[in-house]
């Protein structure tokens, strides 16, 4: 669901040699998500341990990497707000959004333990959220009718964070390293990926962000 505010034609007064252009968008939407389960992902099957087939020799074991009978498609959840501006004649314009995104029953691989007999599952393990914001500006400092100048700065930023898990627990290994003994994890309250050596824990709260300017010379004539 979408819904778009023009205020310039909602409020024609407002519409002058200073705003040329204003509109508000505001949208939510909710996706089931199952792409990353495979079509036959819940039937059990053989595969060739390592070495197989050997000749005319076959050998079957199970599968190290199953998905779980019990899975559910994950459902993102977006809200987002926007602002687009255009101001003196689109001499400076500003493109602006904010977005929060709710994961419930997230999809992904975690270890499990050697003595079960496999090495990971496929599985919903908990709930994520991302939070986002970004702007784009652009300044067109001189034009003329031959000639044009236009500059643009753009500004990212997000924080993606484990708001739940499987009931009774706060961290699910997510990926490994035996050397160096290092792992990936999932953990409540923390970013998607928090990195763990030797049991001391790598956590960050920080945001990602990036940042762009351009600029760009236009010859009408030329």
């Amino acid at each position: 669901m979408e819904l778009h505010l023009f205020l310039t034609k909602a409020f024609p007064s407002i519409k002058g040699d200073i705003w040329n252009y204003a509109k508000l968008t505001a949208s939510y939407t909710k996706v089931g998500n199952a792409t990353n389960i495979g079509i036959y992902a819940i039937d059990p099957i053989g595969v060739f341990p390592t070495g197989y087939p050997f000749g005319d020799l076959s050998s079957y074991i199970r599968n190290q990497s199953p998905t779980s009978l019990d899975i559910t498609p994950e459902f993102p959840n977006t809200v987002e707000g926007g602002l687009n501006l255009g101001l003196f004649k689109d001499r400076i314009t500003i493109d602006a959004s904010v977005y929060s995104t709710k994961t419930k029953d997230l999809i992904t691989f975690s270890n499990v333990s050697n003595t079960s007999g496999i090495s990971r599952l496929q599985d919903n393990i908990g709930d994520m959220t991302n939070k986002g914001f970004d702007i784009d500006l652009g300044l067109i400092p001189f034009k003329s009718r031959d000639f044009e100048w236009k500059l643009g700065a753009s500004y990212t930023t997000y924080k993606t964070e484990i708001t739940d898990l499987y009931p009774g627990i706060d961290e699910v290994n997510l990926l490994s390293y035996s050397n160096p003994a290092v792992g990936i994890f999932a953990v409540k309250g923390e970013k998607l990926s928090s990195y763990q050596r030797n049991k001391i824990s790598k956590r960050s709260k920080r945001k990602y962000y990036s940042r762009c300017k351009w600029n760009s010379f236009n010859y009408i004539n030329f």
